[in-house]
């Protein structure tokens, strides 16, 4: 939805309901896979399309992991045994 409405619903609107509104109703956030430009959400780790893989996660659990991280911050599994591909080992060096 246009940004104008939301901003015009969250100052008529009494009492913050239109801010309410707005967290309730509000699309996910989403962003292109480098590469296939498909629109995948911010939250996913691979690209449904193309299996990409979007951001490191923990290959025990499937969390989001930092490139920097040993470890794994939810379950302890060792970051290292699993095998993350080339480009997100080169973003932790």
């Amino acid at each position: 939805m246009s940004a104008r409405f939301w901003i015009a619903l969250c100052f008529v609107m009494p009492g913050g309901i239109g801010a309410v509104l707005y967290f309730l109703l509000r699309q996910p956030e989403v962003s292109r896979c480098p590469a296939c430009s498909t629109h995948v959400q911010s939250d996913f780790h691979f690209c449904p399309q193309c299996n990409y893989q979007l951001a490191a996660s923990c290959g025990h659990c499937f969390r989001t992991v930092r490139t920097t991280d040993q470890f794994c911050t939810r379950c302890g599994h060792e970051l290292a045994t699993d095998h993350m591909p080339a480009r997100l080992r080169v973003m932790g060096e």
